[in-house]
């Protein structure tokens, strides 16, 4: 009977050590199943079904929304402000609807009213009898910014792309058009409807398609970026001339799928430059025929343009003056300071500088020639143009006349004194005949001897000297 208590107690010993293990088991299991649960990296909370009380709450749970543990356990999510009234009401039915809740995504409040997204998932759970919600919650907020970004970055791109006046076409690999912006209507008539699926070739001028092919086919072989100026028609059948930049679109795996090219309407451009280019010629036929020396000088003095003319003038070829010489080089220089005077004064004022002016021009061989020189400024720039006529034979010729009418002034000064020295002389010839004759009548009449008739004999020998001199007279005059 003893034995059979002993074996008793032992038995209920042995009970009590084995309930004691268990419980120590079930203890440290929990302390590791508590553990795991708060320090999943997947947020998580364990919240009551009817009104989201929360029994526990992971750490990640906890950073998500910002609060410590003290602020979660025991509240409900719509206290704690991470939920609504309405998104609780709204996960609610879900969950009535479905039995779960499978990738629901909702907006959470966390700390400060700051919004962060989550993805939702729920499944029942029961605790000790009673029914509990365990719910994992992705955090998507990056990808949500991510999307958001993307979702503007694309309507930005479409705003862009609708209202830009360069024209965006995506085509395949063998000129297929995929996609054209809208600005294609403005520019050229036509829709994405009536050009998708066709070649873009179609409408490009017959003179520029081969070229276009080859240089679009040079590109996408070297795989690099390709710029051309080519001409399509335009829905009402003229030509537009374009710009286009071609580039090559690769999807994931590099590979290259498609092309994408922007154009530019250039038709204007296009005129302007052929317009330019008839008014260049048109200048150029002028400049080089003209008949005067003419140079066309940048603000260092420099010759930028000489024609032919002015090669002649100065004895140098082209290639020995434009951009190797200055126009000072051909000025004298007792004239050099006057000139680059007027040069700088037309660059600050031009109505300031004299436009027309002579000065001395040295040439190759170092002879002086008479230069009258019209120039002025190019508008828009800082350069001029400068016409140079030699005036050395007509200053030569103006010279010959001065010297001419200054002889023939001396001359006439000298015919004057003539005519007056004639006249002297033949008025002084009658005096001088009335005194001869009456000298000579009184030596017939004084007798040899007598005193009077030496002095009638000095007249008569004075009025001879003195008819000596009027000849004289009358030879110079």
């Amino acid at each position: 009977m003893e034995d059979e208590r002993k074996t008793k107690k032992q038995l209920i010993e042995e009970l009590q050590a084995l309930r004691l293990e268990q419980i120590e088991q079930t203890r440290v299991t929990s302390e590791k199943f508590t553990k795991a649960f708060l320090q999943n990296s997947i947020p998580t909370i364990i919240s009551t079904v009817k009104e989201g009380r929360i029994f526990e709450a992971s750490d990640a749970f906890l950073r998500i929304v910002g609060l410590n543990r003290d602020e979660v356990v025991g509240r409900t999510s719509i206290e704690i402000g991470y939920f609504t009234q309405e998104q609780r009401t709204s996960f609610i039915h879900e969950l009535n609807k479905n039995g779960c809740i499978e990738n629901f995504e909702m907006e959470i409040r966390a700390r400060y009213g700051a919004l962060r997204y989550g993805l939702f998932n729920t499944v029942m759970m029961s605790i000790n009898n009673e029914n509990y919600l365990l719910t994992t919650i992705q955090d998507i907020t990056e990808r949500k910014q991510a999307e958001e970004d993307l979702k503007k970055s694309k309507a930005m791109l479409s705003l862009i792309t609708e209202n830009m006046s360069d024209m965006i076409r995506v085509t395949d690999l063998q000129g297929n058009i995929l996609y054209v912006s809208p600005s294609h209507f403005k520019n050229l008539g036509y829709r994405l409807e009536e050009r998708f699926g066709k070649s873009i070739f179609d409408i490009v001028h017959p003179d520029d398609v081969e070229r276009i092919i080859n240089l679009f086919s040079e590109g996408l072989a070297a795989k690099q970026r390709a710029i051309a100026e080519y001409r399509v028609r335009h829905t009402d059948g003229h030509y537009v001339w374009l710009e286009t930049v071609g580039d090559i679109l690769r999807d994931a795996q590099g590979n290259v799928t498609s092309v994408v090219m922007s154009s530019r309407d250039i038709t204007n451009r296009k005129r302007a430059e052929e317009a330019l280019r008839e008014s260049e010629n048109w200048y150029r036929t002028i400049f080089e025929n003209t008949g005067t020396a003419t140079v066309i000088l940048d603000e260092s003095t420099s010759i930028i343009h000489a024609n032919a003319e002015y090669e002649k003038l100065s004895g140098y070829t082209k290639n020995e003056l434009e951009g190797k010489k200055s126009w000072t080089d051909f000025v004298v220089k007792e004239d050099l300071e006057k000139m680059i005077a007027s040069h700088r004064q037309r660059r600050i004022d031009n109505t300031a500088a004299p436009k027309s002016y002579e000065f001395r021009f040295k040439d190759k061989k170092c002879h002086i020639k008479y230069i009258f020189l019209t120039i002025d400024m190019i508008p828009g720039t800082k350069r001029s143009v400068a016409s140079l006529l030699d005036i050395t034979e007509l200053k030569q010729a103006e010279e010959e006349k001065r010297s001419l009418e200054d002889r023939l002034h001396r001359a006439e000064k000298m015919e004057a004194l003539g005519q007056l020295a004639g006249g002297v002389a033949h008025d002084l010839n009658n005096v001088l005949g009335i005194l001869s004759g009456y000298s000579e009548l009184l030596l017939m009449e004084i007798p040899e001897g007598q005193r009077a008739r030496g002095h009638a004999e000095k007249i008569f020998q004075s009025t001879e000297k003195g008819a000596a001199i009027i000849q004289d007279l009358l030879t110079l005059a």
